[in-house]
């Protein structure tokens, strides 16, 4: 029998039953503001000066001579400094001079066993593209200074090359570069200016390189023949957003969503994280950390997968802390189903909610798929609309929909941001059925039947079971 996490939603169809090269740890949080069901630890503080950018080794190497920990560009000393997954905070692994912003490690063999470091000054001793080995020893590859690099994924149209941004005083191009260090021109002048960029891994985003556009505020999507278009205006101005990445397959049934996550430098609203859908919608996601000069998503954590921030200050995780479900029981004691009978009342109990809070729910007939960004239909005639959450995020069983109910197939669906939309990530839908219904509700005589099938089936297997004891 399924048991009951106390850190779930649950619908219940049932009557109410952190040396000087050493920087320390700490995991007490400043004041951050996330999303419902996720949390942020800060892994790593107290660096020479502001983090450029991060990336991490279990990308490529797993348990290689990196390992799998956290690198990250230091832009004041110029250092590169690894910093622990678990907590263990940060030693500085190498200098590569002043400025080094843009880093990654390859997926591809051709390009060797390295972290490429991007240095965007002409300034002794290093500039452009540098690579590391293992121990640390620095190697030149590409010499016009360079501020962003990416690797595409392996199998994809652009081929196996590294892209990086070469430019300057308002003229940025990018190029593409083979794995020997020659370069060539990949696309023209880039509208806006440079910034970062990063591929996305297909589905809804497609596979595509995505660059930001610091001097505008604006990203652009860069095709596999070099031609480039305006994918969004995030509407934070000049001078403030910085690096970005996607999520990398949905943890926890899909609570970080389809999504593009871009972080914000400067501004207003520096310290903010946004989210982007595959459709160029942007929002707020997260708010109140240090500058967020980069973001970097890896499997693992205790949703399935991570993210991590450079910020002004050092480096946070974040990750889900609640995994939303629901669960179905009805008032006959079968335990957990989907398949209901007309004459039972609907009843809804919530769990870690945000407390004092209002929730908008809906129970709605069964969408088949439910997509991003969609408007919910119409609620079923009669049932409740919202509910209320207490000082622990819970609120008591209420009825949400009365007997007798409408046979047919239908979803339960809390919109967490109450916008009249399905925000994957955002929103909680009933066992995370995008596709098949939330529940069934049929008539009473054939439920009946079914109880009838189950004793049926049960009965048989504890007959066999007795005469297998008896052999």
């Amino acid at each position: 029998m399924r048991t009951i996490d106390p850190k779930k939603l649950f619908i219940l169809l049932v009557p109410i039953l952190f040396s000087a090269n050493i920087v320390t740890t700490t995991k007490a949080l400043a004041s951050p503001t996330l999303p419902f069901g996720f949390k942020a630890t800060k892994l790593a503080s107290g660096f020479p000066g502001s983090l450029a950018c991060i990336t991490s080794a279990l990308s490529v190497s797993g348990d290689g001579p990196f390992g799998d920990d956290l690198y990250a560009t230091e832009i004041t000393a110029g250092g590169i400094w690894r910093v622990s997954r678990e907590g263990a905070g940060a030693t500085q692994f190498t200098s590569v001079g002043e400025y080094p912003e843009g880093l990654t490690f390859s997926p591809f063999d051709s390009f060797g066993n390295y972290l490429y470091v991007a240095i965007p000054v002409w300034k002794e001793p290093w500039w452009g593209i540098v690579r590391v080995d293992p121990l640390g020893k620095l190697q030149g590859f590409f010499n016009p200074p360079t501020e962003s690099l990416a690797f595409p994924p392996g199998g994809s149209d652009y081929g196996e090359y590294l892209y990086g941004v070469v430019g300057g005083f308002g003229s940025y191009k990018i190029y593409r570069i083979d794995s020997t260090g020659t370069g060539t021109e990949f696309t023209d002048t880039i509208p806006g200016g440079g910034g970062s960029i990063r591929f996305s891994h297909g589905e809804d985003f497609g596979t595509y390189l995505f660059m930001t556009c610091g001097s505008t505020g604006e990203i652009y999507k860069v095709y596999p023949d070099g031609s480039c278009e305006l994918f969004a205006d995030t509407g934070m101005g000049k001078w403030s957003i910085g690096g970005l990445d996607f999520d990398v397959g949905g943890a926890w049934q899909g609570q970080w969503g389809q999504s593009m996550y871009v972080g914000v430098g400067a501004g207003p609203n520096a310290g903010s994280i946004l989210r982007i859908t595959p459709r160029g919608q942007v929002s707020v996601w997260a708010s109140g950390f240090e500058a967020v000069t980069d973001i970097c998503f890896q499997p693992g954590g205790e949703g399935g997968f991570t993210m991590y921030i450079a910020t002004g200050e050092g480096v946070w995780a974040i990750e889900p802390s609640a995994k939303c479900e629901t669960f179905l029981m009805t008032e006959k004691g079968l335990g957990m189903t989907d398949i209901f009978p007309q004459t039972i009342d609907v009843y809804i109990i919530g769990l870690s909610f945000a407390p004092w809070t209002q929730y908008d729910l809906y129970v709605v007939r069964d969408v088949d798929p439910w997509t991003d960004g969609m408007m919910i239909p119409p609620r079923i005639p009669g049932t409740k609309t919202s509910f209320s959450t207490g000082a622990d995020g819970s609120t008591p069983g209420i009825i949400v929909w009365n007997a007798p109910l409408t046979t047919g197939k239908f979803d339960i669906l809390v919109d967490v941001n109450r916008n009249g939309k399905y925000d994957p990530g955002i929103d909680v839908l009933d066992d995370n059925d995008i596709v098949t219904a939330g529940f069934f509700v049929i008539p009473e005589y054939a439920f009946g039947t079914i109880l009838a099938l189950a004793s049926c089936f049960t009965a048989f297997g504890a007959f066999r079971l007795s005469k297998r004891k008896n052999l």
